[in-house]
């Protein structure tokens, strides 16, 4: 039988697609990136509406977009050491980054999270 969180997240809930990165590693002193791989997701997607929310986020100031994403699914984030980055989701198109993952199992199941669309920077094109 469903929890009330999980039907709540399965009744309005649309089809994302999801990419995620195994670790990378180096060889012969170059960073070799893991190989990628596709999942659709279910879930419910909200603005974050409230301001506080965003500048809460560890870089809001280079944050262009976020969303608030209810799901069964367990997405990832950036892994302390860095080798596997965080899970990518596409939102109309665009490529938010997942920032943060709340686990709901106390309420029911499920996970809410945190994904951003960041500004480009300067240093980021090269």
């Amino acid at each position: 039988m469903l929890s009330c969180v999980q039907r709540a997240f399965l009744s309005d809930s649309s089809a994302y697609v999801v990419t995620r990165s195994a670790a990378g590693h180096y060889e012969n002193g170059r960073w070799e990136a893991g190989t990628t791989s596709t999942l659709s997701v279910d879930g419910v997607l909200q603005p974050m509406t409230n301001p506080a929310e965003i500048l809460r986020l560890e870089d809001a100031r280079h944050v262009k977009a976020a969303f608030k994403f209810y799901t069964l699914t367990e997405l990832r984030i950036v892994s302390p050491d860095e080798s596997t980055q965080p899970d990518v989701m596409t939102i109309s198109g665009d490529e938010y980054e997942v920032e943060g993952v709340s686990d709901w199992s106390e309420h029911g199941g499920g996970y809410k999270v945190i994904v951003v669309r960041r500004e480009s920077q300067a240093h980021d094109a090269g």
